[in-house]
């Protein structure tokens, strides 16, 4: 992969990473600004690549979707997009496809590549992976499915593994729901859907469905890991059933979710959390994930979708569901949130 490499046909004295949830970097005024890290030896750096007009760098702004609609239109991401600065310097920008429309009006991108996903035989591969773990099994489940044009139209297996006899059912029950095999097309959702129907048996009906069942696995084994209640994790039935010890954490996350997800905030610091003491006693339930950025300790939700669902949730339960719908029906950070 070019991250771990050379860029293929592409020679650059500097490759800047600019992950536009970083509100720094979102509400930069000028390239030095974009050096979150300021280092003395390399302090002329900004100045020497500004005297060039950005010739020798590349700058991948990550997360175009995650500016809030202002921000698309004024920031210093959108000016050198365009072109109005650095105009010499190589620009890669990600996105959500719902917030790739804007990108697409600038006359100055040279080139649109839509990231699908998995294909159909990596859905299936990827699956037969995951629930089987004996990797010698796991091939030869591969290659008993297999024809010189990819893989057969109905799955079979002589192996008395449980796993591998698992992963053919699930596969051929894709096979017959087109609508949640082609949610497996996205890596999450395929992981999603295949633990779901390891612990539940079946397919999930809906798209809220799946994520109501993979949050409620996910708090399970966080009861399990820590094992810090008298209850057995595999007694929790559905979300709306969790006993306060869960319910009140699981609460003050989904309003956190909304909260934020209306002010177009994904990522939250160490002080920003401290409001959510029931939360915070519960490892936030498994459903938050820390990491660093820029020596700052900083935690997100596993996935923006899995905010996105908590959201939702919160707007079900304690908002007037009718305004939410009026208020955010256009806004594209609310697409999703709205679906479930």
């Amino acid at each position: 992969m070019w991250s771990n490499g050379k860029l293929v046909h592409q020679q650059y004295d500097l490759i800047l990473f600019c992950p536009l949830r970083n509100n720094k970097i979102a509400a930069a005024n000028t390239l030095a600004d974009l050096f979150v890290r300021q280092l003395n030896r390399y302090k002329n750096v900004p100045e020497w690549f500004e005297e060039r007009d950005g010739e020798g760098l590349l700058i991948i702004f990550d997360g175009w979707d995650e500016l809030s609609e202002q921000l698309r239109q004024s920031s210093l991401a959108a000016s050198i997009i365009c072109r109005k600065q650095l105009d010499q310097c190589s620009v890669i920008v990600t996105s959500r496809s719902y917030a790739s429309s804007s990108l697409l009006k600038m006359n100055t991108l040279s080139r649109h590549v839509q990231v699908i996903g998995f294909s159909k035989e990596e859905v299936s591969t990827v699956i037969i992976q995951t629930l089987q773990k004996d990797t010698k099994l796991a091939q030869e489940l591969i290659d008993e499915n297999s024809t010189e044009y990819g893989y057969k139209s109905h799955f079979t297996t002589t192996q008395r593994s449980g796993d591998s006899q698992l992963a053919v059912k699930l596969i051929n029950d894709l096979k017959v729901r087109n609508d949640v095999q082609s949610l497996c097309y996205v890596p999450l959702v395929c992981s999603m859907v295949t633990l779901v129907y390891k612990e539940e048996g079946h397919l999930p009906t809906t798209l809220t469905q799946l994520y109501e069942n993979f949050i409620l696995q996910t708090i399970r084994r966080h009861v399990e890991i820590k094992q810090r209640h008298d209850f057995d994790p595999y007694t929790l039935g559905s979300l709306s059933s969790l006993p306060s010890q869960l319910a009140k954490p699981l609460q003050e996350m989904c309003q956190l979710a909304y909260t934020n997800l209306a002010n177009t905030r994904m990522t939250f610091s160490s002080h920003q959390l401290q409001s959510l003491s029931e939360a915070v006693k519960e490892d936030y339930l498994g459903l938050m994930t820390v990491f660093m950025e820029y020596s700052k300790k900083e935690y997100q939700f596993l996935h923006l979708s899995i905010q996105e669902f908590l959201a939702a949730w919160w707007i079900a339960k304690h908002e007037k569901t009718e305004e939410v719908f009026k208020d955010h029906f256009d806004d594209d950070h609310f697409r999703m949130c709205l679906r479930f």
